[in-house]
Parts: C-alpha cells; structure tokens; sequence
C-alpha cells in the first residue's frame, strides 16, 4: 500500500463496521419424524415405468361448428326493432292531457266570502 501525503498519522486500515451480527440457525430440540404412511405418497407408474393414466376429471363438448364473425349468432338473425326517439315527448303530452281531464274549469278559491275579521267565522261564533 502506497502511503499517501494526506493519509500521514490518520488510520491506514481499511473500514470494518462497529457492530457485526451473525444470525443463528434455530435448531429444534427434537428430531424431525414424518407423519403419516410412506404408503400415502402414490405412485403414478406401473412395473415396467409407464405412466398410468386416471379418469378424466371433466368432460367438455366439442366446438361449435359454423360461420364465424359479424351477424352470426346462436340462435339465428336478430329482427329489426326501430327505436322510438320521441317517446318522452308522446308520455309527456299524454300525461298533460290526462291532467286537464281532471281539473275543474274554475280555480279553487280560499275565501268563501270576505269579513271583516277575515276568516271564515266571526270570532264570537
């Protein structure tokens, strides 16, 4: 290691941390025994080394056979149905009507006849 000018009378070792933590491995107090039966891992081989093939867990059809793409459906074409824009209108106009079917020609009027106190009864009554 070459010294240099600066380095003179200062530490000339290379950096080690303050504090090193070495982690510990836990060990059990007891040796390891596994459960159950060897008997429970299954083999999938037979004596000669082929694979043994099981039940199928799920069955599906096959695709559907038939045109692919725009105006195809499952159930055939789809009829027309022209979509009325000025539906809000026609309600609105048969709501009015069914309105003034109902109201009477002549507002309603509060007062029956004028008094001089003006309510309806005279206070000694």
């Amino acid at each position: 290691m070459v010294k240099d000018s600066y380095l003179i009378g200062k530490h000339e070792q290379d950096f080690k941390p303050a504090k090193v933590v070495h982690e510990k491995v836990p060990k059990a107090p007891y040796a390891y025994i596994p459960q159950g039966d060897d008997k429970a891992k299954k083999n999938y081989r037979d004596q000669e080394g082929a694979v043994i093939t099981a039940p199928r867990n799920f069955t599906t059809t096959r695709l559907k056979v038939g045109k692919v793409g725009r105006g195809t459906t499952f159930s055939g074409p789809i009829p027309y149905m022209a979509d009325d824009y000025n539906i809000a209108s026609k309600l609105a106009k048969e709501e009015t009507a069914y309105h003034r079917s109902k109201v009477q020609e002549k507002p309603f009027s509060s007062q029956a006849k004028r008094l001089p106190f003006g309510t309806f009864m005279n206070p000694r009554e």
